[in-house]
């Protein structure tokens, strides 16, 4: 009886254990998705309304907070020299969301 119980919480932990992955390579997609609007020079606010029409809920907040801390980064799209600087910084971005969602903290 033991050996079934304790197998039924293994099972359950991967379960939330794996969904947590999935959640947070979602997020990451998010997040590129998110820098690159940033650096594509569109305004904050526009931004952040767009966004409250499409989603409710935590979808809402997790997206405001990352709209949030995207335009806490410096804009570098208007310069033709820096697309690879571009593209960099929206790769950090990302892998960084992606991080702290791992941990928790997002």
């Amino acid at each position: 009886m033991k050996k079934i119980f304790l197998l039924l919480i293994l099972l359950s932990s991967t379960q939330v254990f794996a969904e947590k992955i999935d959640d947070c390579e979602d997020f990451y997609e998010i997040a590129k998705e998110v820098m690159t609007v940033r650096q594509s020079g569109m305004d904050q606010m526009e931004y952040r309304n767009s966004t409250k029409k499409q989603f409710k809920g935590r979808e809402l907040s997790r997206r405001l907070n990352l709209i949030d801390q995207a335009y806490t980064r410096q804009y570098f799209g208007h310069i033709p020299e820096l697309k690879e600087g571009v593209k960099t910084q929206i790769k950090t971005f990302a892998e960084r969301a992606y991080k702290l969602c791992k941990r928790g903290e997002w």
